[in-house]
């Protein structure tokens, strides 16, 4: 409680912190947590939301700091401030890691991903991946947004509880990988807009790779067989000159 309360406190008379309620609770991938819920109220109403420690260390998991667009309304204006460059941000966000979440960071890896700019607020979203076996963890990251003028906007710790993960030593060959991509390979010509930027009205031609005719499927790399978005595996297709529909039809009901 006390830490929650150093963290939201707000230097104005204007606005009264007071914390609803303080919680033991299991997040979504079974983690011990405390769940800490808070309003700010002020004389024309209130805003509330609520933030997560590790309940083993006190680290901070789950935070979004309401105070900015609170001060705004507040005051009716906002003090402009030069942005920040997107090196700054990144050495900020560390900075702040550092501070809250020390005893995960020997997890991650620096974004390997330039991070995305809000144009319109200027606010930077960053994401440091976890590595395991020198190898990334699709889904799993910190994920940091840092305001223009430094300060932290949210933070948010997705880390499921694994116990054993899958060795590298039953990973098929990189040449097996390649001569598989090759032939699932195909084209798609679509127009990109290079950025979102309301001035830009720029589309480039461009073409992006399919495999077997979807954006989203990928390769099991221990059995090499081809699984879409959904985990799903996905069957070959045959070719035949009167029966390819019942054919293909008995391949995907795997008769």
């Amino acid at each position: 409680k006390k830490a929650a309360e150093k963290l939201l406190q707000v230097k104005s008379d204007k606005v009264k912190l007071s914390i609803q309620s303080v919680e033991e609770v299991k997040n979504s991938y079974g983690q011990e947590v405390i769940s800490i819920q808070y309003m700010y109220n002020y004389a024309n109403g209130g805003s509330g939301s609520s933030l997560e420690f590790d309940k083993k260390t006190g680290e901070l998991l789950q935070y979004h700091n309401a105070q900015n667009s609170m001060m705004i309304e507040l005051n009716g204006t906002k003090e402009e401030v030069a942005p920040i460059s997107q090196e700054e941000a990144i050495a900020q966000a560390v900075k702040y890691l550092k501070e809250l979440v020390p005893s995960y960071l020997h997890e991650y890896a620096m974004p390997l991903e330039d991070s995305y700019v809000d144009d319109a607020r200027g606010n930077y979203y960053l994401n440091f991946p976890r590595i395991v076996n020198g190898v990334m963890v699709s889904g799993d990251q910190i994920s940091v947004s840092i305001y223009k003028d430094g300060s932290l906007e949210n933070l948010s710790v997705s880390r499921p509880q694994i116990e054993e993960w899958p060795t590298l030593d039953k990973v098929i060959s990189l040449k097996e990988v390649e001569d598989t991509l090759s032939k699932a390979l195909s084209l798609k010509m679509s127009y990109m807009k290079g950025n979102h930027k309301k001035e830009n009205s720029h589309y480039d031609l461009i073409y992006s790779p399919l495999f077997n005719e979807t954006a989203f499927n990928v390769l099991d790399a221990n059995s090499g067989k081809w699984i879409n978005q959904y985990n799903i595996e996905v069957t070959p297709e045959v070719s035949h000159a009167t029966a390819a529909e019942e054919l293909n039809y008995l391949i995907k009901a795997k008769v």
